[in-house]
């Protein structure tokens, strides 16, 4: 990138989901949320190069990750063929949520009533 580009020069614009395009973008948002919550909050870039480049690792960071909503999946082994199994944690889950409410009835907190 040549120096002193300036942001003004991409051809950016704003489109809203179901109104301007008739696809959800939902899962791209939950991604941005991720890069601007996680990632960027609170971050100064001297560059567009620098910001780029940071990008860049967030991206590969990201597909390299486990995530819940690819049941424990990486993306990128997703990407690659392998499928998810939706019920692959899902005696471990409800194991943990009795074990957890049977620990949680064992102690009163005196604020409430149980029974």
């Amino acid at each position: 990138m040549r120096a002193g580009l300036h942001l003004k020069e991409f051809s950016l614009g704003k489109v809203i989901a179901q109104k301007d395009v008739v696809f959800s973008n939902s899962l791209i948002e939950a991604v941005n949320r991720t890069l601007k919550d996680r990632y960027l909050k609170d971050k100064r870039f001297v560059s567009i190069g620098s910001l780029l480049e940071f990008i860049r690792e967030f991206v590969r960071d990201y597909n390299k990750r486990p995530h819940g909503s690819l049941h424990g999946f990486r993306p990128l082994e997703v990407l690659h063929g392998e499928i998810p199994d939706k019920d692959r944690f899902s005696y471990d889950v409800r194991e943990a949520s009795l074990e957890r409410r049977e620990e949680n009835e064992k102690f009163d907190c005196g604020s409430c009533s149980i029974g």
